[in-house]
């Protein structure tokens, strides 16, 4: 199983104007690799792929019934 570790920046001005920026990397023995990039605005989260082909956009309320789906699936 693959280690897993997360790399931000913080903007410096309020969320509405910049993302927020999370970057996803995963570890496979001395291997390590960058999986996707999550990015947290004021109105959205959009995750991007390491390959840049394949973009997800969620809004808030978006995300909000993703989550509770999930979690009334367990």
């Amino acid at each position: 199983m693959a280690d897993h570790s997360v790399r931000f920046t913080v903007p410096y001005r309020d969320l509405g104007r910049a993302d927020v920026k999370f970057r996803i990397y995963a570890k496979e023995r001395r291997d390590t690799y960058l999986i996707g990039t999550l990015l947290v605005s004021h109105g959205a989260l959009e995750w991007r792929s390491r390959k840049k082909h394949h973009k997800v956009k969620l809004d808030w309320q978006e995300f909000d019934r993703l989550m509770e789906k999930k979690a009334e699936s367990r």
